[in-house]
């Protein structure tokens, strides 16, 4: 937002941003008045959500389905939900981001070389991590699977990592 004189404020010098007033109470209702803002635009089935997003071409921009990068894809969706619904006890976030990580594996199963990175490897893990938090086992599930194959497609320097291998493989259909 912009300061009250209407001129672009910043934050740590990003041009355009001003803090937000919200007192941190205050913060979880806004998220999640945000985000059901966006839970509404999600395309859903009973099994996946995926939402449109821009993305930079040589001449302007497109519009196309979120893909697997990590800050601004799929997998930043998936996370965002999980902690909303850790913080809130909301089970519809979590049941979204369990929706968004299947979209997230399946596009990792037909990823072509080089998509996987470091970064979308930490990413997911970063998500794995959270597991010990929330009980959805076919999210804890399809969250190790991402994992797995993001070291199979050598998003990881250990392919064995702890994390990678503490969720045992299921069965995929």
């Amino acid at each position: 937002r912009r300061d009250p004189d209407g001129a672009a404020a910043g934050r740590d010098g990003d041009e355009g941003y001003v803090c937000c007033d919200a007192s941190p109470d205050d913060c979880p209702a806004a998220a999640c008045e945000s985000w059901d803002k966006i839970t509404a635009l999600a395309y859903q089935t009973d099994t996946e959500a995926g939402w449109l997003g821009f993305h930079p071409r040589e001449r302007g921009w497109s519009i196309g389905a979120l893909e697997l990068d990590p800050s601004d894809g799929l997998p930043g969706v998936a996370l965002f939900l999980l902690e909303l619904g850790l913080a809130t006890g909301e089970r519809m976030y979590t049941d979204l981001a369990r929706k968004t990580m299947v979209g997230v594996t399946r596009r990792l199963a037909t990823a072509e070389p080089g998509v996987v990175t470091v970064d979308l490897r930490t990413s997911l893990v970063e998500l794995a991590d959270l597991g010990p938090c929330f009980t959805d086992p076919l999210l804890r599930e399809e969250i190790g699977h991402a994992v797995r194959l993001t070291n199979a497609a050598g998003g990881s320097d250990d392919p064995q990592s702890p994390t990678a291998t503490s969720m045992p493989p299921q069965p995929r259909p």
